[in-house]
């Protein structure tokens, strides 16, 4: 039984729209990365400093009044950069993505649909501040709808109806209403849906529209039209290259406008014999109006009346097709997987699959198009390196998604922009009024282009603003050891996965399970129990030499304090009136850094800028009857503000000092009576969130107060939420049963619910209330972000150590707080000691990063956020550590300093390098070649990468070696090369030797011609046949390509990686390269693994065991015929899994004592297998196989079973949809819980879409557990779009050959999202799991999610 999870999300975009969609007045961009996970983003201003900004005019040094001094001049340069509202993973694969209005709402709704024939209709919730589910339309009923043919949405640009193509050549129509229907289709609508924004929607074939229309290759709404118009785009008789001087211009194109209410169609147009290889529709608006077909080779316009204009862009078009181009062919641009639409005025933008953009200038006269010029844009830096998914162009803004490499967002200014948009217009001559009828009026109809300029296009300038980064598409993942750069390293992070990131940007990406940071001091305080760092500021001097960094260091020991001046160098403080006699419980400066406080557990002391005693308080109990229980009044925890200090008894009182600017001493305020309180800070929040300002907006319309105020968030011990308002010294805010931490928090409930009670909080409390079994004992409101942007966030921690992570929105004049989702377990019972004390700490500049840190008992974390990220909580491994605070010196700004449990203290930095955007953090490594594997050398710490670059092919150099080439021979094939068109390109392989101390290339192999290096791997070798003593090999299997007319042939490479004295200045150049055997074979070497020291070496269908003699030669040994192409090798001892191609997988045994390769079993089904590898726990195995249609395959050889045919058949227990392209599996040990050895072995697979995924086993009692779990999660989430979990895991799915049913593996994504619950329904959970398996569940989640702690 195993567990499905995703360890990181996907970072490729395959989709994005923009829309008002949070809000009438926000700007938002929904982007949908790997069709799975939907994102919304909004935009914000962000400052940044631009020393070489060409946009500005840097005045000459000359001009300026004396040019011998030098001036230096900063601009501030103002950029959009997109912020993180809100994600939602979706269960499906999305296949198409649009913006509509519906009549009378003020924002957007969004469409959305599915490959399986559905469509959602989205919108934004403000009461909920969550995204809610409008319509769900599926049209699956019928089996034979259902195929994997592609399928989009369209949509018209009026709002009319939007069109979903499916299955082969069917549409659905979805009309939507509109004010000039008058309700004449509201007589087929349900009385259900009479307040829907649409009316019923219903299916047709392309047959029905019109009897030609067959092979659908796209469709589109047209603009101008007064009635929904659709244009589409066919191939009646298909043909290929090959067929070319039999049938070519094979594509039709038909433009029919629809009748919604009678649900037929009229063929206003109809234009036949257009290029074959024309692929997309891309409908323009006025002044241009029509279409543009884009093909491979050219490009055609449709105008409304059917005229055609057509562009060749390379001369390939003239010889594939017999339609009128004008000649641009000199470009010669490959359109291939090109993306364009309608830019601004009479522009089009284009982004080839390389990445070059272009505009397309339609020069017009009248409403006729003269010609049409195609210009590249030039810019001094590439901002796009791979093609373009999608394309968004909304106000200033373009927003460029891609899946193989950064996706961009670009603003565009013109140079010399005119209010007048009629400069390049005139009215026209040829305008006929009977055409009003048809076409929709506007300004621009009437209007032609009456002077062009050729340079028109130079006024565009394109300015890159953010960047979406991207971490795939994977070719393969290896697994390799963090490098620790000196001695100071802490070992936070042992293991590293690191992934060959293939395609135009190509290069590594590496993922580390924890951050690790950049020590920067180390030494040993085995004493140092606690620490913090404050700043100081001397009022009368006003001396700021340490006003905006730490001053002093506190130092608290078992029943001492120490105090160091670090702010030039690290020296103990001695000769002021600081007593050291005492420890400390918490210590920070007040009142603008002039006064010092320290807390200690029965009083608190007050110093000034020197150390000096400025004012001592006692902790008494006024209530206290002896002296005796005022002794025992004891300080719990404390917490600052810049004018207020609050703390909180170990009885569950609290008192609050406030200080006095003036005096610059603490008064204590009477503001919390005899409540008790379980959790309590001090805050600064925005007062806009308590004061009636808007209110005032809403009549007035008035910008709401900004300001900041202090506020103090308490928690009751009986579980209410308290907020007061330190200046108004009053409660502003309560709301109770916020211990049960509900989806959301609120004043009042949003919906009613009959018979049962509801708390203020809006969660329906159990009758009798439960007890407290897991309270909130500590409360934190902070600011999370970076350097864009900063958003509150209310953070809560429980005994058990749960966390719950709140947004803080105002809805109706209501504050409420909604939950962030998580699906990390942190749920431990905490011990007496750490159940009370501070585990929060908050870190307001670290790195540039807003943080919180998390030191629970047995695990630390980092809260981490940034603009285009969710809070999530990042795991901060190595040893448990006492205690953290900041660090922000003279010599060391922007870090922290901790000490570890065995009193190491560290002083560190973020590192620069690593991003903490995700739950695993992670970097870019650039390479120049492609990349199309990686593996790593244990034994030397380096990293192997298998590259290459593209050549021109020579079909005849691999008949000689390179230095056997006749100087003739050359010119001959020179002169050849200059009179093909298009000259076939292949790939040249190298092999690269990286060190990971700077991940630049240390040593390279280069291959011959035409040959590239189709895998590498680290294997474990036997010296000889006589020793039985191993060595790590880097073994490396290659293709040579010689073209149609001659086989595929390979070779097989061994490397050894020796030490060398490393060139001076370079000391990372220790390592190269040593070549062992180089082995030719017949067929290409596609996979390779070591067996029991012995090398398998896949060569096209025959797969080979060789032996590495002494003589640093091979000796075959062994070998089996496969099926076709063996695309996968794993072994396990001496058991080897082999994935073909198209025949999945065989099962093999290997023997030396004879030599032999036996059968032991195999998958009949046909799959092409994508990546394969073990899963084993303890004396079960089961083998993982990743094949083409986005599946994860179980399969196990058990001969007793008797559908295994005595074995010789791999039995199928279970399939799992996953929606995304594994390429790569890799079998690394499970983390145990408890001690001992592991005997579980789980999977992390790489993926086409740049996030990582794993597959864990469970025994049989956590997966009946677990399935329940699954169960419940399916049936109370609120799933986005409607979309059905288990119908999603299920797709593609089949049972095995003998009809018996597969065992389902479970969705830990889903699984997961339990720790999220509020405590109502968690309980609702466990009920039905069963009574007393709450730890259980508890032990199976963090088992889980803790199963790659030992990386």
């Amino acid at each position: 039984m195993q567990v499905y999870r995703d360890l990181t999300p996907p970072t490729a975009v395959s989709h994005a729209i923009s829309a008002a969609f949070t809000s009438a007045s926000s700007q938002n961009l929904i982007v949908v990365r790997s069709n799975k996970l939907l994102q919304i983003f909004t935009y914000v201003a962000h400052e940044s400093a631009d020393a070489s900004n060409s946009d500005h005019d840097i005045p000459d040094a000359s001009d300026n009044f004396t040019s011998d001094i030098a001036i230096e001049q900063t601009f501030t340069r103002i950029q959009d950069k997109l912020v993180l509202v809100a994600e939602y993973n979706l269960n499906g694969r999305l296949s198409g993505i649009a913006r509509v209005r519906p009549v009378g709402s003020k924002v957007d709704y969004i469409l959305i649909s599915f490959e399986y024939a559905k469509l959602s209709l989205i919108a934004w919730d403000p009461v909920e501040n969550i995204v809610t589910t409008v319509s769900l339309h599926y049209y699956e009923k019928d089996p034979a709808l259902i195929t994997d043919a592609k399928s989009f949405l369209r949509t018209d640009p009026a709002a009319g109806c939007a069109c979903l193509s499916f299955a082969n050549d069917v549409f659905a129509f979805l009309p939507f209403k509109q004010d000039d229907y008058d309700g004449i289709l509201s007589s087929n609508t349900p009385r259900e849906n009479a307040d829907a924004p649409f009316y019923p929607s219903f299916v047709v074939s392309a047959v029905r529209l019109h009897s030609e229309i067959l092979n659908v290759i796209d469709a589109a709404f047209l603009y101008e039209y007064r009635d929904s118009t659709l244009a589409i785009l066919y191939q009646p008789n298909r043909t290929s290259t090959g067929f070319i001087p039999l049938f070519k211009d094979t594509v039709s194109l038909i433009v029919v406008t629809l009748d919604l209410q009678q649900r037929t169609s009229t063929s206003i147009l109809d234009i036949k014999g257009l290029p074959y290889d024309t692929v997309s529709i891309v409908p323009l608006p006025s002044p241009i109006g029509g279409a543009l077909l884009l093909g491979d080779n050219g490009l055609v316009h449709v105008d409304s009346g059917g005229r055609t204009i057509g562009v060749a862009v390379n001369p390939a078009a003239f010889e594939t097709s017999s339609f009128e181009f004008s000649d641009r062919s000199f470009l010669e641009l490959k359109l291939e997987g090109a993306k364009a639409i309608y830019f601004h005025d009479n522009y089009v933008y284009l982004v080839l699959s390389s990445g070059e953009l272009y505009l397309i200038d339609f020069i017009l006269e009248g409403r006729s198009v003269l010609s049409i010029e195609i210009h590249e844009i030039e810019s001094e830096n590439k901002f796009l390196f791979g093609s373009a998914s999608c394309i968004e162009i909304f106000q200033k803004r373009i927003f460029v998604g891609s899946l193989d490499s950064d996706s961009v967002l670009l603003a565009w200014r013109k140079e010399g922009a005119s209010t007048d948009t009629g400069t390049r217009q005139i009215l026209s001559k040829d305008y006929n009024d009977e055409d009003e009828d048809l076409y929709a009026t506007a300004e621009t109809d009437n209007l032609y282009n009456s002077e062009h300029s050729d340079d028109a296009y130079k006024n565009y300038h394109f300015i890159p603003q953010d960047t979406l980064v991207n971490y795939g598409p994977f070719a393969n993942i290896t697994i390799g050891s963090v490098l620790q750069p000196h001695e100071h390293s802490d070992p936070t992070s042992r293991l590293e996965i690191v992934a060959a990131r293939s395609g135009s940007a190509s290069g590594l990406s590496v993922f580390r399970r924890s951050i690790t940071p950049s020590v920067l001091a180390r030494f040993s305080f085995p004493e140092c129990v606690a620490l913090w760092t404050v700043r100081a500021k001397n009022r009368i001097t006003q001396t700021t030499d340490a006003a905006e960094v730490d001053k002093f260091l506190f130092v608290s020991k078992a029943d001492e304090t120490t105090v160091y001046d670090i702010s030039d160098q690290f020296e103990e403080i001695r000769g002021s009136e600081f007593d050291n006699r005492i420890a400390s419980l918490a210590v920070e400066s007040i009142l603008d850094g002039t006064r010092i406080v320290q807390i200690c557990s029965s009083e608190i002391r007050v110093y000034d800028y020197d150390m000096q005693v400025a004012q001592m308080i006692p902790i008494e109990d006024e209530d206290a009857e002896s002296d005796d229980e005022a002794d025992e009044l004891t300080v719990s925890y404390a917490s600052f503000s810049n004018e207020a200090v609050l703390i909180v008894l170990q009885d569950g009182r609290s008192k609050l000092y406030v200080g006095d600017k003036d005096s610059l001493e603490l008064g204590e305020v009477s503001l919390f009576s005899s409540t008790t309180f379980s959790a309590a800070c001090i805050a600064t929040v925005t007062k806009f969130f308590f004061s009636n300002e808007h209110r005032k907006r809403k009549r007035n319309d008035t910008v709401p107060d900004i300001s900041l105020i202090e506020v103090a968030v308490m928690v009751t011990s009986l579980g209410e939420l308290q907020i007061y308002d330190l200046s108004l010294q009053k409660l502003v805010y309560s709301v109770s049963h916020a211990d049960l931490l509900p989806p959301v928090i609120q004043l009042s409930p949003s919906r009613p619910v009959l018979n049962r009670r509801k708390s203020s909080a809006g969660i329906i409390p159990r009758e009798p209330p439960p007890e407290k079994p897991n309270r909130i004992v500590e409360v934190l409101y902070t600011s999370l972000g970076d350097s864009v942007t900063k958003q509150d966030y209310l953070i809560f921690r429980t005994e058990n150590n749960d966390i719950a992570i709140y947004q803080p929105y105002v809805h109706a004049s209501v504050l409420r707080f909604r939950k962030v989702v998580q699906n990390v377990v942190t749920h431990v019972k905490s011990t007496s000691e750490t159940k009370n004390s501070k585990c929060m700490i908050s870190l307001a500049n670290v790195n540039e990063h807003a943080a919180v840190f998390l030191n629970l008992p047995t695990k630390s974390y980092w809260i981490m956020k940034t603009a285009q990220s969710m809070p999530h909580l990042v795991p901060f491994g190595g040893q448990p550590i006492r205690s953290l605070a900041r660090f922000d010196s003279m010599t060391i700004g922007r870090g922290f300093i901790y000490v570890s449990n065995v009193g190491i203290v560290r002083i560190c930095q973020l590192s620069d390098v690593f991003s903490n955007g995700g739950p695993w953090p992670a970097c870019k490594i650039d390479l120049e070649d492609d990349v199309h594997s990686v593996a790593f050398h244990q034994a030397r710490g380096m990293y192997v990468a298998s590259t290459s670059k593209t050549i021109t092919f020579h079909g005849r150099q691999e008949k000689l070696d390179p230095g056997e080439k006749e100087e003739d021979e050359e010119e001959e094939e020179e002169e050849e090369e200059k009179d093909i068109l298009f000259p076939a390109l292949v790939e040249q392989g190298s092999l690269v030797l990286l060190s990971p101390k700077s991940w630049i290339p240390v040593d390279s192999y280069e291959f011959g011609f035409n040959e590239v290096a189709c895998v590498v791997k680290s294997v474990r070798l036997q010296l000889s046949e006589h020793s039985s003593a191993r060595r790590e090999y880097m073994a490396v299997g290659t293709g040579v390509y010689n073209g149609e007319d001659l086989p595929a042939k390979g070779f097989v490479y061994i490397f050894e990686i020796i030490s060398v004295v490393p060139e001076p200045g370079k000391p990372e150049h220790n390592h190269k390269l040593k070549l062992i055997v180089k082995e030719d074979v017949r067929g290409v070497v596609s996979s390779l693994c070591d067996v029991n020291g012995y090398l398998l070496a896949a060569q096209g269908p025959k797969v080979m065991v060789r032996a590495l003699r002494e003589d640093n030669s091979f000796l075959p040994v062994a070998f089996m015929d496969m099926n076709l192409l063996v695309s996968e090798a794993k072994s396990v001892k001496n058991m080897i899994l082999m994935g073909d191609v198209a025949k999945s997988v065989w099962f093999v045994g290997f023997s030396e004592e004879p030599y032999k390769m036996q059968l032991f079993g195999k998958d009949l089904q046909k799959v092409e297998v994508m990546a394969a590898d073990f899963v084993v726990d303890g004396e079960t195995m089961h083998f993982v196989v990743a094949d083409a249609q986005h599946k994860l395959r179980i399969l196990q050889y058990d001969p007793e079973n008797p559908r295994s045919s005595s074995g010789q058949r791999l039995i199928l227990k279970s399939e799992f949809y996953t929606g995304l392209d594994i390429e790569s599996i890799v079998m690394v040990p499970k983390a145990e819980a408890g001690e001992g050895s592991t005997d579980r072995y789980m999977c992390i697979g790489g993926t086409r879409s740049g996030n990582l995924v794993s597959i864990i086993p469970v025994s049989e009692l956590e997966y009946r557990r677990l399935v329940v779990v699954q169960q419940q999660m399916a049936d109370k989430l609120e799933h986005v779009a409607g979309l059905n979990p288990r119908m999603y895991r299920s797709l593609y799915t089949s049972t095995d050959m003998s009809g018996a049913a597969s065992r389902a593996v479970l969705d830990g994504n889903l699984i997961l999202q339990f720790a999220s619950f509020g405590l109502e329904r968690q309980l609702d959970v466990v009920e039905h799991v069963g009574k007393g398996t709450e730890s259980e569940i508890w032990e199976y989640l963090l088992e889980l999610d803790s199963s790659l702690d030992y990386m």
